[in-house]
């Protein structure tokens, strides 16, 4: 037979499992009675304290007197964790077993009691009948007898049970024993498991700090690339001015060219006239050779007259064409100052848009120790460079002199054979650099004596760097003193 324990708002009870109604999974629309068992999603067992419909289950496990469902565990059997996904029931399990033991005993201790107070009754009326005995009253001590045999009886059964009922509270708790040193074995695991989760942190964040070293380099990347953006954009913008004024001259010309020619149709047209009136003196002085005299003058001095207008306006065409001429070539020279203009323009344009893609994208190809630079102090793209210097940046002891000035490397490397300061020349806003650090076998002092702003624990003073370890030095500078530069150093564990 079963047992199942529940807590109440009576306390904590026993009960058997064959009065125990189980109806399987609970269910919203079933009527249930007292002692009515349900089993919730998780396969926990839970039983009715009075009559309801439709309350929900607890979704709690703890020692907490409900008044309409009660958690409902098996006590009968050995307390062990089958699954550790209800380890809440099993500390529940080992709470109501450890108080049934402790039940137990209470009831064996008191069983024991009795069986023992009843011995010594019944030695009392055994020694009454045994003086009674001496006067031969047989009638007078057999009832007592009697009553002692029986009393006998009772304290050997109570003694009995006492022990069956002392048996069990050993068992559950030995039971109770196993159950709590198995929840030493699980809580052993989570402190393990615990400081693997710290060790992961710590390795977190120095993956952190390395990526945060990164972020600073390429956002002074993309800084250096918006600049040339914005200069190769200013570029296009006088280049378009230029094409306008070209193009303004160019109209200008053309307006000038126009008038010209004109003007050169009406000197022509006038010469045109002028020659056919030429002509006709011609031909009627001709013809006048018979005439008088004063008749032949007049005629001459009409093609004389005919002669000069026809020069004139000969020299009018002249002059048209000499002025059309000029507008000609002026218009060429506005053009060609166009044609030059939209050619600074397209070359300002790919400028700019070449500028545009080195903010937008970063340049594919490069190896291994490459970084991007600009390709020249003109040119708006960018390229490739080996800008690593490897080895030493300067003798490794003493203190070395860590040049932040735009025109030297960037990203340094230097192996330590003894102790070393560290100092900074060129501070200026905008200016950084990256120095890997290792060692020559040994380890080494490293001594940061500046008044750097330090991100996280200030590294000012003396460090130590491990042999056969790597630490990387961050520099970044925000303004020209030495407290505007903004610090980091982290070494290998």
């Amino acid at each position: 037979m079963a047992l199942y324990a529940y807590i109440s708002s009576a306390g904590r009870k026993v009960i058997s499992g064959d009065i125990i109604t189980f109806t399987g999974a609970w269910s919203g629309s079933t009527a249930y009675v007292s002692r009515d068992a349900a089993t919730d999603s998780q396969g926990h067992n839970w039983i009715a304290l009075v009559a309801n419909t439709n309350v929900a289950l607890p979704t709690v496990f703890d020692v907490t007197e409900y008044t309409t469902w009660a958690h409902l565990v098996q006590i009968e059997a050995d307390v062990t964790v089958a699954n550790p996904a209800y380890a809440g029931d099993w500390l529940l399990d080992v709470w109501n077993g450890t108080n049934y033991s402790v039940g137990l005993f209470d009831q064996a201790y008191s069983l024991a009691e009795t069986g023992t107070n009843a011995a010594a009754a019944a030695l009392a009326i055994a020694n009454q009948a045994l003086a009674l005995s001496g006067t031969n009253s047989v009638g007078a001590f057999m009832p007592l007898l009697q009553q002692a045999y029986n009393l006998g009886v009772a304290g050997t059964t109570a003694a009995n049970s006492a022990d069956m009922w002392g048996r069990d509270a050993f068992s559950l708790a030995v039971a109770g024993t196993n159950a709590a040193d198995q929840a030493y074995a699980l809580a052993d695991q989570a402190l393990t498991t615990a400081w693997s989760g710290t060790q992961a942190a710590d390795s977190a964040d120095m993956w952190g700090r390395d990526a945060f070293s990164l972020a600073v380099t390429g956002t002074d990347a993309a800084a250096g690339a918006n600049s040339q953006a914005t200069a190769a954009f200013s570029v296009a913008t006088t280049a378009l001015g230029t094409a306008w004024v070209g193009t303004n001259a160019a109209s200008a010309a053309n307006s000038i060219a126009v008038s010209a020619l004109n003007t050169a149709w009406a000197g022509t047209y006038a010469a045109y006239l002028a020659k056919s009136a030429a002509d006709n003196a011609y031909y009627m002085a001709d013809y006048s050779l018979s005439v008088t005299l004063d008749v032949e003058k007049s005629l001459n001095r009409t093609a004389v007259t005919a002669l000069n207008t026809a020069w004139v306006g000969t020299n009018a065409a002249k002059a048209a064409n000499s002025i059309a001429v000029s507008a000609l070539n002026t218009a060429w020279v506005g053009t060609n100052a166009a044609s030059a203009a939209n050619s600074i323009a397209v070359s300002a344009l790919n400028t700019a848009w070449a500028g545009t893609a080195s903010v937008s994208s970063i340049v594919t190809g490069g190896t291994i120790g490459q970084v991007l630079k600009k390709n020249s102090s003109t040119a708006g793209d960018i390229r490739w460079s080996d800008m690593v210097e490897y080895g030493t940046l300067l003798p490794a002891t003493g203190t070395i002199t860590l040049d932040l000035s735009s025109s030297t490397p960037r990203l340094r490397s230097i192996a330590i054979s003894a102790p070393t300061s560290f100092a900074t020349s060129n501070v200026s806003a905008g200016n950084w650099i990256s120095v890997r650090m290792s060692t020559n076998g040994t380890a080494s002092a490293i001594y940061f004596g500046e008044n750097w702003s330090w991100l996280g624990t200030s590294c000012a003073g003396s460090n130590t760097l491990t042999a056969g370890k790597y630490a990387v030095l961050s520099l970044t500078c925000f303004g020209q003193s030495q407290t505007d530069i903004v610090a980091a150093w982290v070494a290998q564990a």
